[in-house]
């Protein structure tokens, strides 16, 4: 102030013209300097400070206020005005609470910046700024409008809108991380935007998520999807999310509060060559506990998208269920997606939902025409499902069973099925099926092709199906292995090609049924390559003629008293085998079956390695009778097999209790076999006129 003062009186002496000229100009900038460097009061900015704010590029939020210096709002707007230069949005508020509350509409983000909730003192790696819209009524609203991209919006948490908590609308390129969205502020609990949790509309090439555990989003409790990606976006990246859980990824808060029918994890509607997490586990979403699907993608242009290492109706370790209330991952009339991937890092781990594990759906909508070209007949086809595990935990040694099907495809055509472990399902662990009716009918007003409503062309090679990741033991999917009806030219394995081999075991109906009639219920294949064995129904019905079931020659050992009658495949009552058709598999009625009889069944190979056995006394056989259709009372039977009749080497595979079915008389070799013996293990008088019947499976 002296020197102000010296400057004063100097400037009131009379000395040559100039020289005040000078020494004013320089008061003039020294005040300036003054005034852009004076220090805050009350943690509030003067209008003069927040000048100063816009020319450097960085706007200080200091107060909670709606409006005025040092709000929000007007951070926003005084980014929007600044011509160039990098923008910031920082914080600063010192009151206790931290919880901006808009009684209008934020304004649009307009130009590029930087909305940083960490840089508020105490954050800690949990959001503290809350943007809350419950104080604008019923008027819809969402939380922030993005439109010039190239911005990022990090460590808020945004919640209680009308709308969406973010609209990323135009632009691009834009990171969303470390907020939670549609929570409370501890991230346990929703506090619901009704619409979605964050839009991408229009809006290409952004990040949600990053690799860092800073950068995870957590975006749940939405009213309709957790993240939705409508027509015309492309290359978006969704990383490391927790969509549909708690912060810790140990609970359901699931989008979808609404009911709308919108409450997926992540919708993706006519859009491509979006990802999904990546081959690590720095990648990983947890996508659980939703309203409808985990993951729905759909329409024709809906290409290109990698779904990849993430969890998929599990919790965040994928040893506990938090189920997608329908399915986990649905791909409705959308061609040349990828779920999963060769790399192991890319395995998704899809599990534990209320329906389905994956569905491969082509079937139209309702409405049959919701817009151009959506969803009808035919666009769904060339999907590749490869390396996941669907129905187990992380590990792939334990059941955590999708409610229905392990992989529904339905009306979808040139799918590869490959390299996955489809296990512990509450139905199937594959449903391939057509819509013959539809085909007849081809009602669809925009393709013509009947084959549309057919799954056609698909490929299931090299997975494991009903049993954990060794594939030595079973964790079953409740009823087939694979379950193929009215659909055409399907393939289960190739002939040649070791690597296509599927192992299909411990299901306890057939490892492959194949049902329906007519002309698109022809062609299905099932190769000889595969493992079938051990499923408690038989390998594959209807089986292949003698190159799958083999029926064998009886030849006596001990304890025979003869062979009578017929020896072969005519009689009715081998239809009781497993089940199986009349001309298949074997059977014999033996005359004088002794108390320590044995006899073999010689099946003229060394390819076999499961056998089902049984027998039972008929009422009348060559003359002889017993009290009822069946006897009520014969011993048990001992099974063993070899390669060869010279050998001692017999190994005893079980003990098989009396039987009609032969539904579980069924005894596995690790090795395959030539020979089966059976030798009776009980009883205190010989057998009359036993039938004993066998079939044998590769």
């Amino acid at each position: 102030m002296k020197y102000l003062v010296v400057q004063w009186n100097a400037y009131m002496t009379p000395r040559p013209r100039v020289y005040p000229l000078l020494t004013l100009l320089g008061f003039l900038l020294f005040v300036l300097f003054l005034i852009s460097f004076a220090p805050t009061i009350g943690g509030r900015m003067s209008s003069s400070q927040s000048a100063a704010a816009v020319t450097a590029g960085i706007q200080y939020v200091t107060t909670t206020d709606d409006s005025g210096p040092g709000s929000l709002r007007e951070a926003i707007l005084q980014s929007n005005a600044l011509a160039s230069g990098t923008r910031r949005i920082v914080f600063n508020i010192s009151t206790s609470s931290k919880r901006i509350c808009p009684t209008s509409p934020l304004p649009d983000i307009t130009k590029p910046v930087h909305i940083d909730g960490t840089t508020q003192s105490g954050y800690a790696g949990t959001p503290l700024i809350i943007l809350n819209g419950s104080c604008m009524g019923a008027s819809t609203s969402t939380g922030l409008t993005i439109k010039a991209g190239g911005s990022t919006v990090q460590g808020l948490v945004i919640q209680n809108f009308t709308g969406d908590g973010i609209n990323l609308n135009g632009g691009g390129s834009n990171k969303i991380i470390g907020n939670y969205i549609g929570t409370r502020a501890d991230g346990l609990a929703a506090s619901a935007n009704k619409g979605n949790g964050i839009l991408v509309s229009t809006s290409s090439r952004n990040q949600i998520g990053g690799p860092l555990p800073q950068e995870r989003n957590v975006i749940s409790g939405n009213g309709e999807n957790g993240i939705s990606i409508p027509e015309g976006s492309t290359g978006n990246w969704i990383l490391n999310n927790l969509i549909g859980t708690n912060a810790a990824g140990t609970a359901a808060v699931g989008n979808g509060a609404n009911g709308t029918g919108n409450g997926n994890g992540i919708s993706i509607r006519q859009s491509d060559k979006n990802t999904i997490g990546g081959p690590g586990v720095q990648y990983r979403n947890i996508i659980s506990g939703n309203g409808v699907y985990g993951i729905n993608i759909a329409g024709d242009k809906s290409s290109g998208h990698v779904v990849q290492g993430n969890y998929v109706g599990t919790d965040i370790t994928g040893s506990y269920k938090i189920p997608n209330i329908r399915t986990g991952i649905l791909l409705h009339n959308s061609p040349n997606n990828q779920i999963g991937g060769y790399n192991p890092l890319a395995r998704n781990v899809i599990s534990g939902n209320n329906r389905h594990g994956i569905n491969l759906d082509g079937s139209p909508p309702t409405p049959t025409t919701p817009e151009p070209h959506f969803g009808h007949k035919g666009f769904s086809h060339d999907n590749l499902v490869v390396g996941n595990y669907i129905g187990t935990n992380a590990s792939g040694t334990g059941p955590l069973g999708n409610g229905t099907w392990g992989i529904i495809i339905f009306e979808a055509q040139t799918a590869t099925i490959q390299g996955n472990l489809i296990s512990g399902n509450t139905n199937d662990g594959i449903w391939i099926r057509g819509d013959p009716a539809g085909a007849a009918a081809n009602t669809d007003p925009l393709t013509t092709n009947p084959l549309n409503w057919i799954a056609h062309d698909n490929n299931i090679i090299g997975n494991k199906i009903g049993t954990d990741v060794t594939g030595q033991i079973a964790i079953r999917n409740a009823r087939d292995g694979i379950y193929i009806k009215d659909a055409l030219n399907n393939s289960v394995g190739k002939d040649g090609d070791a690597s296509s081999a599927n192992i299909i075991k411990f299901n306890p109906r057939y490892g492959v049924e194949i049902a329906g009639t007519g002309a698109y219920a022809t062609s299905n294949t099932v190769s000889s390559i595969n493992t079938i064995v051990g499923n408690g129904a038989g390998a594959v019905f209807p089986p292949a003629p003698v190159a799958q079931w083999q029926s064998g020659t009886i030849l006596p050992v001990s304890g025979l008293a003869g062979i009578a009658c017929t020896i072969g495949n005519a009689r009715t009552e081998n239809g009781q085998v497993a089940g199986l058709a009349q001309a298949t598999g074997g059977y014999s009625t033996i005359a004088g079956l002794g108390v320590t009889a044995c006899f073999d069944i010689d099946f003229g190979s060394t390819q076999y390695t499961e056998a089902k056995i049984g027998y039972r006394m008929l009422k009348t056989i060559c003359g002889d009778s017993c009290s009822g259709t069946y006897c009520s009372t014969y011993p048990s039977l001992h099974v063993f097999t070899s390669t060869s009749r010279a050998t001692s080497a017999w190994s005893r595979l079980t003990s098989l209790a009396p039987s009609l079915t032969l539904t579980s008389n069924t005894a596995t070799s690790p090795t395959p076999f030539r020979y089966v013996r059976v030798c009776r293990g009980g009883g205190s008088a010989a057998i009359s006129n036993a039938a004993v019947d066998y079939v044998l499976a590769r």
